[in-house]
């Protein structure tokens, strides 16, 4: 019975630090954010985006809001966004001309007060995104 009770407050435990992991980068994600390189290229002001992440209490399979804009024009749009897997995934989530919603998975290769890298796989395809806060 000891062996049982011991071996639910470990699970327990272990779902809590996996909880906290998520909630601390969706804290550290709280702001706005300006794209700065895609693989490695300087991303020029006619293709700039920032996305800025609202904070929030994070709960299992929640989203967040968050609002992605083009720099040099009137393009915007709104999106959801969690973070899951102990903080290493950053799922967006966007709505197409359909009303389709899609999720869009991001690696978080590294999460600072400064600096976000998210890579991106689509169609097969991995994508290096490094955003700076501002």
């Amino acid at each position: 019975m000891k062996k049982t009770i011991l071996m639910l407050l470990i699970a327990i435990a272990m779902v809590s630090v996996a909880c906290n992991k998520d909630q601390n980068a969706v804290k550290k994600l709280d702001g706005k954010w300006l794209v700065k390189t895609i693989d490695g290229s300087v991303v020029g002001d006619d293709e700039a985006f920032t996305i800025r992440f609202d904070n929030c209490k994070l709960k299992k399979d929640e989203y967040c809001t968050a609002y992605q804009a083009a720099v040099n024009d009137t393009t915007a749009f709104d999106l959801t966004y969690k973070v899951q897997s102990e903080g290493t995934v950053l799922i967006l989530r966007v709505e197409d001309e359909d009303g389709e919603f899609e999720d869009i998975s991001n690696t978080i290769d590294e999460l600072s007060k400064d600096e976000l890298i998210l890579t991106q796989t689509a169609f097969g395809t991995a994508s290096k995104y490094v955003f700076e806060k501002i």
